[in-house]
């Protein structure tokens, strides 16, 4: 379940990474469930993060601050007089996959109330193991270790369905509305308390004004962008598997488009669906490229996809600044104009969301102040920009904004409890996106190379020397080369060579990996201590 309010992201939002991984995936991804490490003494944050200008709290409107933000950090190209917003057609693709999906997939058996009250506790483990109707799932066409766990008799039949659903996404136009909005370099969604977006929510059957809260702003959206994204590596696959490489490269770009518009968007839990998106992109093409011989214009056309949708990426800090609009209007909703803490309002703003406002507020309420809960806020978010600012291994040995909070729980922070994001995570899954597009234009560089001279390359040098690499490809999480592995037979996935991050530990250890969670080699100084994560291997 995609959350459907800002607010219900604020404590829950690495679940996103989650959005596009198989179950087993998402348990191991660092993305999703980063592992905490102890940490030596905390390097001191960074200086160059200066505060914010100070918001009159009480008489500022938002929602127009975060439509602010959002333009300020829109691409150059965006900006030109003239420039259209794609952020529509996504929109209207989304909407258009999400009725066509939820058309396609069968309703689920009504139960018999008067049945259910006579069954004995003895039944309630029976119930649970019922199965839910076959669904259309795109998944079922590109991953395998989706299609080993859903039962083999139900195989066909979700097949046909998916298919059917792919046909009917096609003529509705979703194809079209995906290449018309990749050309455009600005993404803007409607300010999420105006009016305008009122025609946004009835897209998706939501018929209800515009929140003026905005921490209870819908973005409905962005779970029919995990569909869009599923039916494009879908339709990645089928290329793939006919040597298509020029639809496959099309569709591939349109994807990234999903996760380029995610990106330049103003809350965490965008970030965090684009990161799920692109990553996820860009390890199924290392997937397909790997298995399959390219030729060196097929190669260089996947770059330039790269080039266009991902070569640069707005900051952490758009969506650290918005988040700190939302804290501001929280305060705003919360407070009457004599600075009094109305814990029905907060309760209300919270309303529906994960987030669990204890009992015991009530005691911690009475002594809320309105301004110093405005400035733990602002202290809050000062110290989140300044993390997220950090290099990955300085983020390592560094104190995470909780730190702090818990440091100073009370009712002045308050606020700044409830709203905190989870900005160490969020970071780490930011890192794991720039890992898995610098190991595609790796992937992407050695089988150019191959393309060239008809072998693999021994090292990063003879690639660089053929002109096909200015340097060796960066490692975020290191901050040192990705390293290069020639093997000498190919290994049991078909491997000739491996591309891997010595990780956290800062140690190459052979490009070995951890056998059941991958991932600790890159998030976790204690587990992942003494192994690699190869990019070019299946997750």
């Amino acid at each position: 379940m995609i959350p459907r309010s800002i607010l219900q992201c604020a404590k829950a939002c690495v679940l996103a990474a989650a959005l596009l991984l198989s179950p087993a995936q998402s348990a191991e991804s660092g993305a999703a469930q980063p592992d905490v490490v102890s940490r030596p003494s905390p390097a001191p944050a960074a200086k160059d993060v200066a505060p914010l200008p100070p918001l009159d709290v009480m008489n500022t409107e938002f929602g127009v601050e975060v439509q602010k933000v959002v333009e300020e950090f829109q691409p150059a190209a965006a900006k030109v007089q003239g420039a259209q917003n794609g952020w529509p057609f996504l929109l209207e693709a989304a909407a258009t996959i999400e009725r066509l999906r939820r058309k396609a997939t069968p309703a689920k058996p009504e139960e018999n109330e008067d049945e259910e009250d006579n069954e004995d506790e003895d039944n309630d483990e029976d119930e649970e193991d019922e199965e839910d109707p076959p669904a259309p799932d795109f998944r079922i066409i590109y991953d395998a270790e989706f299609r080993a766990k859903t039962p083999a008799e139900q195989h066909d039949v979700i097949e046909r369905m998916t298919r059917t659903l792919m046909a009917d996404a096609e003529k509705a136009g979703i194809f079209e509305l995906l290449a018309k909005a990749k050309t455009h370099p600005r993404m803007v969604r409607s300010r999420v308390d105006a009016p305008e977006r009122a025609a946004e929510l009835k897209l998706f059957d939501i018929d209800e004004e515009p929140e003026k809260r905005l921490g209870r702003a819908y973005l409905s959206e962005l779970g029919s962008f995990r569909n869009l994204a599923r039916l494009n590596l879908a339709r990645m696959h089928d290329a793939a598997g006919k040597a298509d490489w020029q639809t496959f490269t099309i569709v591939m770009e349109e994807n990234l488009t999903l996760s380029r518009a995610s990106l330049h968007q103003g809350y965490m839990i965008d970030r965090l669906v684009g990161i799920a998106i692109g990553a996820l992109t860009c390890d199924q093409v290392i997937e397909h490229i790997s298995r399959h011989r390219l030729t060196e214009s097929q190669l260089a056309a996947l770059t330039g996809v790269l080039d266009r949708q991902l070569a640069t990426r707005p900051d952490i800090d758009l969506q650290l600044r918005c988040e700190r609009l939302v804290g501001l209007d929280t305060v705003k909703w919360s407070f009457d104009d004599d600075g009094v803490l109305d814990l029905q309002k907060l309760e209300a703003l919270f309303e529906a969301t994960f987030i669990h406002i204890p009992k015991s507020l009530e005691i911690t309420a009475s002594n809320a102040k309105r301004d110093e809960n405005i400035a733990n806020v602002e202290e809050l978010f000062l110290r989140c920009r300044q993390f997220a600012s950090l290099s990955a291994r300085e983020r390592r040995t560094a104190d995470e904004p909780d730190v702090w909070l818990e440091k100073n729980d009370g009712p002045g922070t308050m606020i700044a409890g409830l709203i905190s994001p989870a900005v160490a995570k969020t970071c780490i899954s930011d890192d794991s996106l720039s890992l898995a597009i610098s190991g595609l234009r790796a992937t992407i560089a050695v089988e150019i190379f191959r393309a060239k001279t008809g072998d693999i390359p021994h090292a990063w040098d003879d690639v660089v020397a053929k002109g096909v690499l200015a340097a060796p490809p960066h490692d975020a999480f290191s901050d040192q080369p990705l390293r290069y592995k020639r093997l000498e037979a190919p290994n049991a996935r078909g491997r000739s060579y491996l591309i891997y991050s010595v990780g956290a530990d800062e140690e190459d250890n052979d490009g070995v990996e951890h056998e059941r969670v991958k991932f600790w080699a890159l998030n976790s100084l204690e587990k992942g201590k003494g192994f690699d994560y190869v990019v070019n291997e299946p997750r």
